[in-house]
């Protein structure tokens, strides 16, 4: 981990401690970056000032800037000193998203969204990202709490998974392990 992250995860914790954001669960601290920025300081608030967002993300490394490029953040139409987060499904809709499986969760979840809300099986994305299913059901409940604009979708979005069965990736599945290893 170089300087610049674990700088920014410090004050990530700090922030937590006092109570200023709804802590992270388990794996969702060790989520890329962007997913932890916009989990911590986008998801459910705004709109903001720039000037707000900036000095609040003061000493972030990827602060309102990398927000911005990645589309989570959008200025008001009617006010270019003040943003809002761009809606999860918008932003799963539009299509710009990748859906590679190393893209930042932050893509994979409002892609989920996106799809449940259009009525379509969220089968087809779980299958691209087998290996990393308990990490994003681990965000999409994390989303029910966090995100009122956003729960029941992500709700639906955890029924669908859980009625996959389990990730195929995951290398523990479908073996039981006996009193002397694993059997067959």
């Amino acid at each position: 981990m170089d300087l610049d992250e674990a700088m920014q995860r410090i004050l990530m914790l700090v922030r937590e401690v006092r109570g200023e954001e709804l802590p992270l669960p388990g794996n969702l601290q060790d989520a890329d970056s962007l997913t932890q920025l916009a989990l911590l300081h986008v998801v459910g608030r705004g709109p903001w000032s720039r000037d707000d967002l900036h000095k609040n993300l003061r000493g972030v490394s990827q602060g309102s800037a990398s927000l911005l490029a990645s589309g989570l953040v959008r200025q008001l139409p009617t006010d270019r000193m003040r943003l809002e987060a761009t809606p999860a499904v918008e932003r799963g809709a539009a299509g710009a998203l990748s859906d590679r499986p190393e893209c930042p969760l932050v893509d994979k979840l409002h892609q989920l969204l996106a799809s449940v809300q259009a009525g379509q099986s969220v089968d087809r994305l779980m299958r691209r990202w087998k290996g990393q299913w308990p990490l994003i059901t681990e965000a999409l409940a994390w989303l029910t709490k966090a995100d009122a604009s956003t729960r029941e979708l992500a709700q639906l979005c955890l029924r669908q998974v859980e009625v996959l069965g389990p990730d195929p990736g995951d290398q523990h599945s479908g073996q039981q392990l006996g009193l002397f290893g694993k059997e067959g």
